[in-house]
């Protein structure tokens, strides 16, 4: 009786996340509840509005790949760097949706259709995040690793997306999940061959997948040699063997990619990645940030390659009263502190120091895990030195191939959930329940609050906002009484956008700054309204206002600029009426803003206006709102 209530006193004393077994009060049906409740809100943040953000240049070149045949699918990634494992799964996705679900194909290449699959695959990472944090944790410490995963705006984000990358992470994610079950159980049948066939689909999706190897070489060798059976080197070396030949394989065979990077002055097709980021601290230091907390280190005001890299006025900052919150930037920067803060304190084992009997504890409650928090620590540090060294300058010693053209977050995004496993240990490893409790519902409430970025602002070029207001105007049976001028995207290839939203996915051949569209409710209709795209030059523009007060056969104007914060000038409401002269009438105006991707707290104050011919416009006809955000059809 005695021994009984030593062990129960014991068994209550185990840390939480260290071992502990679990009280009669956490049933199993305790826990199926919140592994059902955590699953749930991971797919809500991931389905909710999921066609709600605009479709940007990467994704439309994604959607005109699989638009067509496989061959034509292989040919289009020749002088690409990726392999065609996702693009030949979205391709059958579509099928699917065709000859399954019945869709015809203008719905089934909708956005909201195509980005379904992503979505599904970064819901599955949520539950894979409980398996892969059992390795290093209880249920309890599993569960935290779940919801951190749940709510993390990075893959929130990404699962929302055309492009392979939560593919890409969920792939990873089963992966060391499978590779650490193996270890476990030191069973090489199912687990170890389970592991091959998800490290083979792993490469397919993305080689960008290789840099997990290096973590789980150091696992099979620094395992202490009692664990070691004759099966597990053979099959992990089998199974990078494997992973080479494709890689190999698709460069060789199919891909020029290599050949028209490696070894030139230029990057290549990569070289733009050199506009975007520079090796700073800045840089570094955001990379946690942005794959936790969802944004990337917060510098104010904007600097001149962040104004560049989206195709901002030097001006920009002239303005910054009007298209920035500056008090956002410095709580941005206060978490960013917090949070490293908790990742660096959590290295050190302060409940083992304060609870010197926590080891004989965990041997108690049979803690066989085989997840060690230096496994974290190499599946973060390769990755990170090689790409911080190929991020120097040219000229620098140091330097190391891909020269500047891998640094950015999505390239860098399978170690997101070596970070998630940090922040979960270092939370588990702070002294007191009130500390680690009150930390962990912090990180979870901002996460999940930059989440919903994602579903509540605007942060791609904002189509979706501008073509609903202009198609309430539009006669399909006259398209050419209607002229839509929009500010030229960011970047000239941002002009696939419009590839993806003609019925075709082809740019037509007339005039190169003039697209036309079909309309998003009829399968029909084959045109819109020219879209006149113009840099941001105000002779270009009172030019265009000029010609449409001249055509007589135009009946509607629209305009889509982003300086709505400008009262005066050139395209000011009253300039522009007087530019186009007493015949016409400003019928409707729509403001939104759109959020530069991960820097929330500079904007551009886009708005939409729409002027009418006055003998066209019917009565009581005016609307004005200021602002709104249009929900896309």
């Amino acid at each position: 009786m005695g021994e009984s209530q030593s062990s129960q006193s014991a068994q209550k004393n185990v840390p939480v996340g260290v071992g502990t077994i679990a009280s009669p009060r956490e049933t199993a049906l305790f826990w199926w509840l919140c592994f059902g409740l955590i699953l749930m809100a991971g797919g809500l943040l991931r389905f909710w509005r999921l066609g709600h953000q605009s479709i940007w240049c990467d994704e439309s070149a994604t959607a005109v790949r699989v638009s067509g045949s496989m061959h034509a699918l292989i040919k289009s990634l020749n002088r690409q760097g990726f392999p065609p494992g996702w693009y030949v799964l979205l391709l059958g996705w579509r099928h699917m949706l065709e000859n399954l679900f019945g869709l015809p194909k203008w719905l089934a290449m909708s956005v909201t259709a195509l980005r379904v699959l992503p979505a599904i695959l970064g819901t599955l990472l949520v539950p894979v995040a409980y398996w892969l944090g059992r390795a290093w944790f209880d249920r309890r410490g599993a569960l935290l690793v779940m919801l951190l995963a749940a709510v993390n705006p990075f893959l929130v984000y990404y699962s929302r997306d055309l492009k392979m990358y939560s593919a890409c992470y969920f792939t990873i994610a089963l992966n060391m999940a499978l590779f650490f079950e193996w270890m476990r159980t030191r069973r090489a049948w199912p687990w170890g061959w389970l592991f091959l066939v998800s490290a083979l689909f792993m490469t397919a999706i993305d080689f960008l997948s290789w840099m997990i190897i290096p973590a789980q070489l150091a696992a099979l060798l620094l395992r202490p040699k009692r664990k070691w059976r004759w099966p597990d080197i053979p099959l992990w070396m089998a199974t990078v063997c494997l992973m080479g030949g494709l890689t190999a394989g698709w460069y060789y065979r199919f891909s020029n990619f290599a050949k028209v990077t490696v070894g030139h002055d230029s990057a290549g097709p990569m070289g733009w990645v050199g506009l975007y980021n520079r090796m700073s601290w800045h840089t570094f230091v955001g990379l946690p940030t942005v794959h936790l907390l969802g944004f990337l280190w917060p510098v104010y005001p904007p600097t001149p390659r962040m104004l560049n890299w989206f195709g901002l006025s030097p001006g920009f900052n002239g303005h910054l009263a009007t298209r920035s919150i500056p008090w956002l930037a410095h709580l941005e920067l206060a978490l960013a502190a917090i949070l490293f803060a908790v990742l660096i304190l959590g290295l050190v084992p302060w409940r083992r120091w304060l609870s010197p009997v926590e080891t004989s504890q965990q041997k108690m409650a049979g803690d066989e895990r085989p997840g060690r928090w230096w496994h974290v620590a190499i599946w973060l540090a390769p990755p990170l030195i090689f790409f911080g060294l190929g991020s120097l300058p040219r000229i620098s010693p140091w330097s190391l191939y891909p020269h500047f053209v891998m640094w950015q977050q999505r390239y860098l995004g399978p170690l997101v959930m070596a970070w998630v496993l940090w922040l979960a240990a270092a939370l588990v490893r702070l002294p007191g329940w009130w500390l680690r409790a009150s930390l962990a519902s912090s990180f979870v409430l901002v996460m999940l609050g930059f989440s919903l970025t994602s579903h509540l602002l605007c942060r791609q070029e904002p189509w979706n906002f501008i073509y609903p207001t202009a198609l309430k105007f539009y006669n399909p049976k006259a398209p050419d009484e209607m002229r839509l001028v929009c500010t030229r995207p960011a970047h000239a290839f941002g002009d696939q956008t419009y590839a993806m939203l003609t019925a075709l996915h082809q740019v037509p051949k007339e005039k190169k700054e003039s697209v036309r569209f079909p309309s998003p409710d009829n399968a029909a209709a084959t045109a819109m309204p020219p879209v006149i795209l113009l840099p941001s030059i105000a002779g270009l523009w009172k030019s265009q206002i000029t010609e449409a007060s001249q055509d007589r056969t135009l009946k509607v104007l629209v305009l889509a600029d982003r300086w709505g914060d400008i009262k005066a000038g050139p395209l000011s409401t009253a300039a522009v009426s007087a530019r186009l002269g007493k015949g016409w009438r400003l019928v409707e105006e729509c403001r939104f803003r759109w959020y530069y991707q991960w820097w929330f707290y500079f904007y551009s104050p886009w708005r939409v206006r729409v002027w009418q011919r006055v003998a066209s416009l019917p009565a009581g006809s005016v609307t004005l709102h200021q602002p709104i955000s249009p929900r896309p059809k």
